[in-house]
């Protein structure tokens, strides 16, 4: 998409609010799951939000009829944000029925939903823009919408009618969330270590073309690299704060980060040239590290809600997880916005040296935050591996 709009001469301002449609729409998923889900069965939910979310991707193939006028970046936010709505949706009814099967287990579950997304972030660029190169703008629209489309048919031969909560509203959710402030950092650690990730997709397609002579289809495959270094990463994390606690990744990564960030653009004051490698194995660092910041906000939000009530009610469990996944369309949102922004004034080194040293304030608010929980033995267990 960044590098059809500059073809066309859209600007980057408008490209990063397309790209940040899609997540900003994922934001409403929290009213419309918690509200959803308990009117109607899971099975339901997944049913018919994933027939509307194809027909909604299939009619982005038309936009290219309109991308020399004002429609084309306007209709390509709307359409984006109803999808990430209804993604947003599925996303999170996968999740809760998930986490209510295995209630002890939430982080490795999460890990589990999160490799499956990211099996789809990995091999998207890399179908994406080998559709876009066989058939132009409308072809990878048609086809991921025809099979998202076929998905949500196939849902309704999943056997049995599914699960639902008990009837409570929004307002109850919020309530039970807004009370705790550790659920609410917990929240906003993830949202900040997940823009460390989401802000190199937009610029670096454009950058990479143009300083390293990297085409898409190159660029796809280093997000393929990097995303499967993140997906590997987050499962093996999970397993480890499933049984050892969240607090000393969560430490960790706000320290690292920062680190591996430095060697991204990579930062000027190194005086490093950017190269081909050096990209691949600093995204691919970043892949390492990424999880440790996001994936163990869940269990510490849990942990943060236990000494209230063990084991949460349903409504609780939806409310988090609710939570938990809106810091990602959030993170996304902001990521896509602000690198259109900054694109404008900053180069892509700069850029992300900007972010780094602006995440330096949330390493010294997560290690005073997580640095207070009570060290057990399989805290220095968890920090020796």
């Amino acid at each position: 998409l960044p590098v059809f709009d500059r073809d066309n001469g859209v600007s980057p301002t408008w490209t990063g609010l397309e790209l940040a449609g899609t997540h900003l729409g994922r934001m409403t998923a929290f009213v419309q799951a918690t509200t959803m889900l308990s009117r109607y069965s899971n099975k339901s939910i997944l049913a018919y939000c994933s027939m509307a979310l194809g027909v909604l991707v299939a009619l982005n193939q038309f936009l290219f009829l309109l991308s020399h006028t004002l429609w084309y970046p306007v209709l390509t936010f709307a359409l984006r944000f109803a999808q990430g709505s209804l993604g947003g949706t599925i996303i999170i009814t996968t999740a809760e029925a998930m986490i209510n099967v295995f209630p002890s287990h939430t982080t490795t579950v999460i890990a589990a939903s999160e490799t499956i997304q990211y099996a789809g972030i990995a091999t998207a660029p890399l179908v994406g823009a080998l559709l876009y190169s066989l058939g132009g703008y409308w072809l990878p629209f048609l086809v991921f919408g025809g099979f998202t489309f076929l998905t949500g048919f196939l849902a309704f031969c999943i056997p049995g009618e599914g699960s639902k909560s008990e009837p409570y509203t929004v307002l109850q959710s919020v309530s039970l969330l807004l009370g705790n402030w550790r659920i609410i950092f917990a929240a906003w650690h993830s949202t900040v270590c997940l823009i460390m990730v989401y802000y190199i997709v937009p610029v670096l397609g454009v950058w990479a073309d143009e300083t390293l002579g990297m085409g898409v289809q190159w660029t796809g495959m280093v997000l393929f690299v990097s995303s499967l270094a993140l997906s590997i990463s987050s499962n093996v994390v999970a397993l480890i704060v499933d049984r050892a606690g969240p607090y000393v990744f969560l430490i960790a990564s706000s320290v690292l980060l920062p680190f591996v960030y430095a060697f991204i653009g990579p930062l000027p004051l190194l005086k490093i040239s950017p190269s081909t490698i050096q990209l691949i194995c600093s995204l691919t660092a970043l892949g390492v590290v990424a999880p440790m910041g996001f994936i163990p906000c869940m269990s510490a939000m849990f942990d943060a809600y236990s000494p209230y009530h063990t084991p949460p009610p349903r409504s609780a469990l939806i409310a988090m997880t609710s939570l938990f996944y809106v810091t990602f369309p959030v993170a996304s949102a902001l990521s896509f916005t602000s690198s259109g922004i900054m694109a404008t004034y900053l180069d892509f080194p700069w850029s992300t040296s900007a972010l780094m040293f602006a995440f330096l304030l949330q390493t010294v608010g997560a290690c005073l935050v997580f640095g207070r929980r009570k060290k057990t033995s399989a805290y220095w267990g968890n920090l020796f591996i």
